[in-house]
């Protein structure tokens, strides 16, 4: 049977008809003392969907089994659909992010055109050992493994790079810079769009949800988290782990 109209059913349906309304009559007598709280309701509903808007958040991906990878996803889509002009990662080690083999951007940063700037947590500091100490427990393995991990995922990082330049003759301009202060954010920041994940305490990357943002004159949360890179690149202007113009 094919679906049909409620006009059509009231027509051949007329003592139902006039049930459902008596229902619906009730029902609204009821109810008529929560009106004000379910239009409050939908008043904080509208403003969250309207502070969610004004924020740019355009995507969030939980850490759930059936999320796993796909903010990576979007976040490569993003990368081949804009073609920016400049990309800017802030991680830790960046093996993760792009410079092991299975890594989301190992690939599409081969087919980048334009300039390249990551920022990489400075080894051997405090707060670089304190995260590995926050994260061997996690993980399951001695202190000393989990240096030498991730030193050489470090290594590998800035060989990525400069192997990059060489593979990709549409790069212009890679610069890596070390960081020596607590790691936050992993960030991936497009010309209009901003991907973002935060490192928990205690919590490798992987375990935490990621967020899309994407940046326009109407966008609050965008532009504060592009500053964070700006001033970190800043402030290790002599930090420089490799450079090719």
């Amino acid at each position: 049977m094919g679906s049909r109209s409620f006009p059509e059913w009231a027509r051949d349906n007329e003592i139902a008809a006039i049930a459902v309304a008596v229902i619906v009559i009730v029902a609204g007598v009821i109810t008529r003392p929560i009106y004000p709280f379910f239009f409050a309701k939908v008043g904080n509903y509208i403003s969250a969907r309207q502070i969610v808007r004004s924020s740019g958040l355009e995507s969030f991906w939980p850490h759930t089994p059936d999320c796993k990878g796909k903010g990576w996803d979007g976040c490569v889509e993003e990368l081949k659909t804009s073609k920016p002009e400049n990309i800017r990662i802030l991680a830790f080690t960046g093996g993760s992010t792009f410079s092991n083999r299975n890594s989301p951007l190992y690939d599409v940063l081969n087919h980048h055109q334009g300039n390249i700037e990551i920022l990489l947590a400075q080894p051997g500091t405090p707060v670089f050992t304190q995260r590995l100490s926050q994260l061997k427990e996690r993980l399951g393995i001695s202190m000393d493994t989990l240096k030498r991990k991730c030193q050489d995922e470090l290594e590998q990082s800035v060989q990525y790079c400069r192997e990059l330049k060489e593979t990709a003759p549409e790069v212009k301009r890679i610069e890596v810079r070390a960081y020596n202060t607590e790691p936050i954010w992993k960030m991936v920041i497009l010309s209009n769009y901003l991907w973002l994940q935060y490192y928990r305490p205690g919590q490798v990357n992987d375990d935490m949800p990621a967020y899309g943002i994407r940046k326009s004159a109407d966008s609050s949360l965008a532009c504060p988290l592009q500053r964070v890179f700006e001033n970190l690149w800043a402030l290790n202007s002599k930090n420089i782990l490799l450079k090719i113009d």
